[in-house]
């Protein structure tokens, strides 16, 4: 059984890390971070780093289709998901979808 909370998933550091490359507000340093996350946690997923950003109080959001998109702000974020397609109740699910293309950037 998972955590009450998904980003439990991701230790500490990992978290550290994910933060830390949020506060660069460089969607390239962040990516990569996301990136590196995924790759040395195999049992993590997107939905495990949005939760540890929204946990951390960080403006950046995760949007799962057609592929990966990170973008900084609430603004942002809502106008990414109109150009998917996609409700946030839906990128949710796309973004904890181990199986699905979005998975990993």
């Amino acid at each position: 059984m998972r955590a009450e909370n998904s980003f439990m998933t991701l230790s500490l550091d990992q978290r550290h890390a994910l933060l830390i490359a949020e506060r660069s507000r460089d969607i390239d340093v962040i990516t990569a971070a996301v990136t590196a996350v995924l790759a040395t946690n195999r049992g993590a997923t997107l939905l495990d780093v949005e939760m540890a950003f929204r946990e951390g109080g960080s403006p950046v959001y995760l949007i799962a289709s057609p592929t990966l998109s990170v973008v900084i702000g609430m603004p942002a974020w809502r106008a990414a998901l109109d150009r998917a397609g996609l409700t946030p109740e839906a990128n949710q699910i796309a973004l904890a979808d181990k199986a699905g293309a979005p998975r990993r950037p």
